[in-house]
């Protein structure tokens, strides 16, 4: 598992470990959920030669996995870690009243409003351009929502629509434009 996290992540696999590192940190154990089933035209574009991944075949998938406590993580994550961390501290009243802000609405509104709420703040936090910052930011104000956020279901929609952000054509291209995951960004990271 090691061995090919290093050279392929998802946006899933980024932000379940993000979430649950900083989860932990609050003593709030959480895993994220199994993606659904995908529609069967996507299934067909990624294994034209079989029905089912190799995965799927065994009954395992890499999320089936516990990672190894004794493991030191990617240095993606680290790096990931590290900067998010270092914003928190800089901006921990900010943060902190921003995500109860934002619940705050979505109590009133129900996971709906919280969905809508997450989607203004994407659109804002990226309206003027895509920097490792500014993808840093949202990671971290998806882990203090989080720790905010009373149930575990305002947990998996964070989850979500961290993943769909991190996933949008804005953010993958730029992304992929600035090294991808693997390489100089980790120095990047390290400097925000």
């Amino acid at each position: 598992l090691q061995g090919a996290m290093a050279t392929a992540y998802t946006s899933r696999d980024l932000v379940e470990d993000y979430l649950r590192y900083k989860l932990l940190s609050r003593g709030v154990a959480w895993r994220f959920p199994p993606p659904p089933p995908s529609p069967p035209r996507q299934r067909n574009q990624v294994s034209s030669s079989s029905s089912s991944s190799p995965s799927r075949r065994s009954g395992t998938s890499h999320r089936d996995v516990q990672p190894d406590p004794c493991l030191a993580p990617p240095r993606v994550q680290v790096a990931l870690r590290r900067a998010g961390d270092k914003l928190e501290r800089r901006y921990r009243g900010n943060l902190s009243a921003h995500a109860s802000a934002l619940l705050l609405r979505a109590d009133d509104g129900g996971r709906a409003a919280l969905r809508r709420s997450l989607a203004v703040v994407r659109e804002e936090l990226f309206r003027d351009g895509v920097n490792w910052g500014r993808i840093v930011a949202m990671m971290e104000l998806g882990g203090a929502l989080s720790a905010e956020a009373g149930g575990a279901g305002q947990v998996d929609d964070i989850a979500r629509w961290m993943e769909e952000s991190l996933d949008s054509a804005p953010l993958q291209g730029w992304i992929e434009d600035n090294g991808g995951w693997v390489g100089r960004q980790q120095k990047c990271l390290l400097q925000v």
